[in-house]
């Protein structure tokens, strides 16, 4: 009798014991079913200006099978991040969600994938126009809802950002040979420096004549002076912040041998410290004219109002014929004036407040499907399969031993 009961706990416990391993063998396998085997990060440009835009391409290699693929890429120093395109495989789909703004961009990807599949997403971003020398990139990728993996590859944007500003100003813009011309650079610094240069090239000029140099209304003295026929160089050593200006003027003559219809150009940079230059912005050129009137032009043609010739001389002897005057009675026909009471017909105007049919835009806002539960009833099933086989089987042998 004792070995029978000895028998009957042993069973129970290999029963148990099998039923846990089939269990927990079921859960391990869901654990590793679906995982993102790689994930990268291509920037097209890795320089870039501010306010400009640049492309990003991440790319996603499934390592097992799985449903859905979630991508979230971080960004910082962007105002703006728009999707273009997402495809699996090399095929355009259509996902649940690819949708950007100031912060990155997010991405799910409902699809049957296997082992070895890519789905590769672009989008762009806008950098952010201001003093901000650096855009970061960080994200993860993942499948299912396994643990996400971190994306590599590129993940900055540097942001050459100007130090200085410089505005050209020409006046006159029109102008004949051997005139003289007043040119003048304002700079506005963005950068604190210690050391600024300033270097001006331009054409068919002579007698170049450097007239002033200030910072904030103050005359000051340039470190160098170059000054020729092509270009202009000046190198100060002040120490200067984000709320000084610098102003610089000089002057110019067209040279003689300039011919009516050329134009006097202008280009140059400045630049603060070690930094790179920037360049200067406004008037660029001069056109320069003769000043001779060809003769091609007529005189302008006399107005009604002009008065006759009083010189010619009227001849008295002509009998004045009485029977051309104007009959003074006859009446005005009133009938033949223009009806200008009659209302323009307004109807014809295009209806500009119909309203756009904004509904034909993407539904970028539908939010990816992410509270859904992970399906835990494997594991849940397996323990309550063995509490029942041990509950039956202690039941059976209780009731099979002799009273």
């Amino acid at each position: 009798m004792r070995n029978n009961c000895t028998m009957r706990w042993a069973l129970v416990l290999v029963v148990t014991l099998v039923i846990s391993a089939a269990a927990a063998g079921v859960t391990l396998g869901a654990a590793g079913a679906a995982q993102v085997d790689a994930a990268d990060r291509s920037i097209e440009a890795t320089d870039a200006e501010p306010g400009e835009t640049v492309d990003v391409e991440l790319e996603v290699t499934v390592d097992e099978s799985g449903d859905r693929v979630t991508i979230t890429d971080d960004a910082t120093g962007i105002t703006d991040a728009s999707a273009e395109e997402i495809t699996h495989n090399d095929d355009h789909v259509s996902p649940v969600v690819f949708a950007g703004d100031a912060d990155g961009v997010t991405v799910a990807l409902d699809e049957d994938f296997e082992a070895g599949d890519t789905v590769t997403a672009t989008y762009s971003v806008t950098l952010a126009d201001d003093e901000t020398e650096a855009v970061e990139f960080s994200g993860t990728a993942g499948v299912d809802d396994q643990e996400d993996v971190a994306i590599a590859g590129d993940d900055t944007i540097s942001v050459d950002v100007d130090a200085l500003e410089s505005t050209r100003t020409i006046s006159p813009s029109v102008a004949e040979p051997g005139e003289t011309i007043g040119v003048e650079l304002d700079i506005g610094i963005e950068e604190s420096g210690d050391r600024f240069t300033i270097t001006e090239d331009y054409s068919s000029v002579e007698d170049v004549e450097l007239t002033s140099v200030s910072t904030d209304d103050d005359e000051i003295d340039p470190k160098i002076a170059a000054i020729d026929d092509e270009n202009l160089t000046l190198a100060l050593e002040e120490s200067l912040g984000a709320d000084n200006t610098i102003s610089v003027t000089y002057d110019v003559t067209v040279a003689e041998t300039v011919e009516d219809g050329d134009t006097v150009t202008f280009s140059g940079e400045v630049a603060a410290d070690a930094r790179g230059e920037s360049v200067t912005a406004g008037d660029e050129s001069i056109e320069v004219t003769d000043g001779e009137d060809d003769g091609s032009t007529t005189s302008p043609s006399p107005t009604p109002d002009e008065p006759a010739d009083d010189d010619a001389p009227a001849d008295d002897d002509a009998p004045v014929d009485d029977d051309t005057t104007a009959d003074d009675d006859a009446p005005v026909d009133d009938d033949t004036t223009a009806d200008d009471d009659a209302p323009a017909d307004d109807d014809t105007t295009a209806d500009d407040d119909a309203p756009a049919d904004d509904d034909t835009t993407a539904d970028d806002d539908a939010p990816a499907d992410d509270d859904a539960p992970a399906d835990d009833s494997v594991s849940g099933f397996g323990a309550v399969v063995a509490l029942i086989a041990v509950v039956l089987l202690i039941g059976y042998s209780v009731r099979r031993q002799p009273e």
